[in-house]
């Protein structure tokens, strides 16, 4: 295997470039790690992005509340699983939509609140969710 992966970030407010040269010794964990790592830019950026068009803080105090405790057990573990799909979670995510937004954006963007919904909630009960909440060290020597 041979190559590079190169991923360019050029905006106002975000920068980034990240390289990895695939030379005939890089193991697949490391081009692995490597990917993972920008996804952890895609992630930040996403959910920057999605700040910027929505008020989050209903959604975020709807997160502090339903991970209050501690999750030792199935039966806690299943409870923050149901508030996620639950009426009071919609509420919040309705409350974090501009009201000027048409019926589309309206659906995009309970969307992409769903997801931050499920994926911080998560988070704050230690699940790991997806690659980009891995504690990665990059190898830089690669």
């Amino acid at each position: 295997m041979s190559g590079e992966i190169i991923f360019t970030a050029n905006t106002d407010d975000w920068k980034a470039v990240k390289k990895l040269k695939i030379e005939k010794n890089v193991q697949g964990i490391d081009i692995a790690t490597f990917l993972a790592s920008v996804s952890i830019s895609f992630d930040t950026k996403i959910e920057d992005y999605l700040k910027k068009s929505v008020n989050a803080k209903p959604l975020d105090e709807y997160i502090d509340s339903i991970t209050k405790g501690t999750f030792k057990t199935e039966e806690d573990i299943a409870k923050v699983l149901k508030a996620i799909n639950a009426t009071q979670a919609n509420k919040a995510i309705n409350a974090c939509i501009p009201e000027a937004s048409t019926p589309k954006e309206t659906d995009l963007l309970k969307s992409f609140l769903k997801s931050y919904l499920t994926k911080k909630t998560l988070l704050k009960i230690n699940f790991c969710v997806d690659y980009s909440d891995l504690p990665l060290k990059i190898n830089k020597g690669k």
